[in-house]
């Protein structure tokens, strides 16, 4: 969920927001995309998706690790 960041333009999935939890700090959401259902978690200081809002998702470039074939 942490890898995933919701974003308005060059996301590599988009989808649907299909269900939105308030917990802490963070908003849990299930995005339903191409590829699957997606967890993504936002910031409570970023805007509040709704389901049926249309997203974008982008990888966070921090958490990507590439791992050579032995």
């Amino acid at each position: 969920a942490e890898s995933l960041q919701v974003t308005r333009e060059n996301g590599i999935f988009s989808g649907v927001v299909e269900d939105v939890e308030y917990t802490g700090p963070v908003r849990s959401c299930v995005v339903r995309t191409d590829v699957g259902k997606l967890q993504v978690e936002i910031p409570s200081s970023a805007a509040r998706p709704s389901a049926g809002d249309r997203v974008r998702l982008a990888i966070s470039p921090g958490t990507v690790h590439l791992v050579g074939s032995p």
